[in-house]
């Protein structure tokens, strides 16, 4: 809690794309989908790092995301343009129309750690996920 209080966040040590997500991550990352798997996997950084596993958080994207190209779904909201007709967003703004055809995530996992722990984990983690 004083970490929080104190603004102390965990920075991003180690993040990998989605263009960067081949099949064997995909299927690593799919064994630590759990709770406790995403633990094992959170210790397996730490250990390699030689830090607390406490130090080392894993975040990856769910599986059925990194399999295949979700987009977000259409936008139900309508406007009404200058003329009086009831118009889609999407149609009448090219941000409305951007933000739906984005992808969701845009990454598939992320690895973060106190700041001065930064190096070593973002090696171990390029390490134990195969890099």
């Amino acid at each position: 809690m004083r970490s929080i209080l104190g603004r102390r966040f965990y920075k991003r040590a180690l993040t990998v794309s989605e263009q960067d997500t081949g099949d064997d991550l995909i299927a690593l990352l799919g064994r630590y989908s759990g709770f406790r798997e995403r633990l094992d996997l959170e210790k397996a950084i730490a250990d390699r790092a030689g830090i607390d596993v406490s130090e080392v958080a894993v975040i990856s994207a769910p599986p059925s995301v990194m399999k295949t190209q979700v987009k977000i779904g259409k936008t139900d909201v309508s406007i009404v343009d200058p003329d009086g007709k009831v118009r889609s967003l999407t149609r009448t703004s090219a941000i409305a129309k951007a933000l739906q055809s984005r992808e969701p995530y845009g990454w598939t996992v992320q690895v973060a750690c106190p700041e001065g722990r930064k190096e070593a984990v973002a090696k171990a983690a390029s390490k134990v996920l195969g890099l």
